[in-house]
């Protein structure tokens, strides 16, 4: 129904097509979860390649844009959604079974400050790319890789910045006040 409404130029207030939309990845994962379809995948390996293969489709061939209501192929970009999500979780699974504690960590701290990653990203990636690095060339994998990383590496140090001198002496002085009444 989102979908129907989006696709013909009328936009509700308060995006609520688009809340709409969002509705089938709610569903997908109220499916995956009933019967455990995660687990399925994770213990058959040979699902990933199609997974795969679907996911780097909808990378290199367009986008698939909640927010700006660019759906590009509707069926194949929910496929092509769920595919990544699937192939993170595995790789996620996969590092945390196979590697050492160093790696895991890493992991878990680009996870605990992923909203200030996107942030940086939403806020400044455009700026990145004309002003910091304009002599790149922005169509290779290694422009991309190193974009990626440096969006990262950014949004990781703000959030550990942001932590440390904001929250945490916010928190400390919030626990103070508690204490003290």
């Amino acid at each position: 129904m989102g979908y129907g409404i989006s696709s013909s130029s009328v936009w509700l207030p308060w995006y609520v097509d688009i809340a709409m939309f969002a509705t089938v990845f709610y569903y997908i994962g109220f499916i995956f979860k009933k019967y455990n379809i995660l687990k399925l995948l994770n213990e058959n390996k040979i699902f990933y390649f199609p997974l795969a293969f679907v996911w780097l489709y909808m990378i290199f061939k367009g986008s698939f844009e909640l927010a700006i209501r660019n759906y590009n192929i509707y069926g194949l970009g929910v496929v092509g959604a769920v595919s990544g999500i699937v192939i993170v979780y595995y790789i996620a699974s996969y590092v945390a079974n196979n590697y050492g504690i160093v790696s895991v960590n890493i992991l878990k701290t680009i996870g605990k400050y992923t909203l200030y990653i996107l942030i940086f990203h939403n806020l400044f990636a455009s700026y990145m790319r004309e002003f910091l690095y304009p002599s790149l060339n922005t169509d290779t994998f290694y422009f991309l890789t190193f974009h990626t990383v440096v969006q990262v590496a950014v949004g990781v140090g703000v959030g550990i910045i942001f932590d440390k001198f904001i929250l945490k002496p916010f928190r400390n002085n919030k626990k103070r006040y508690e204490a003290a009444y």
